[in-house]
């Protein structure tokens, strides 16, 4: 019983800062797993094969890819592999990307959307995706700045497809 009103005071305080301040989730690192829908074992699930869902739809439905997809996670990776609170990058089949952050174990809810954290596609050749221009980006609209360490992911993209990530902890 203990646990469950954990769980579901975690989830209440999360949708509170959802609500009162967006631009305070936005500061959440994506730091956990990078998932893309497009690979396996991912690329099976109902909620990706039936749905064409991307960084810009509406909440309720990214929310029911990400908790799919955080559920074939832990089957893959263990039960306690990406524990409530812990955040993941996801990359959808129209190649957006967001994070999203684990809310609890089980239910119909389990993951949802990271406000402010949604990417376009990448374009067609070579791209690259330097989170730390966003962090400046933020940093720069702030009274007081951040500081501590952080990581930096690059994605390396060749032909619109994910080739390689390179993450580094950084000082800021």
């Amino acid at each position: 019983m203990r646990t469950l009103f954990n769980g579901l005071s975690q989830l209440l305080a999360l949708l509170f800062i959802a609500l009162a301040s967006p631009s305070a989730l936005a500061t959440l690192n994506c730091n956990g797993p990078s998932i893309n829908v497009n690979q396996a074992p991912y690329n099976v699930l109902p909620a990706v094969q039936n749905q064409n869902v991307g960084a810009y739809d509406e909440d309720v439905l990214r929310t029911n890819v990400m908790t799919a997809v955080v559920a074939r996670y832990r089957i893959e990776h263990g039960p306690r592999s990406i524990d409530p609170g812990k955040t993941f990058k996801i990359t959808y089949k129209n190649r957006t990307k967001e994070c999203g952050v684990v809310t609890g174990l089980t239910g119909s809810v389990a993951a949802v959307p990271i406000p402010g954290t949604r990417r376009d596609a990448p374009g067609d050749g070579m791209a690259v995706e330097n989170t730390s221009v966003y962090l400046r980006q933020f940093n720069q609209n702030q009274a007081n700045q951040l500081h501590g360490t952080y990581q930096v992911c690059y994605d390396y993209y060749s032909n619109g497809e994910l080739t390689a990530t390179q993450c580094s902890v950084q000082v800021w």
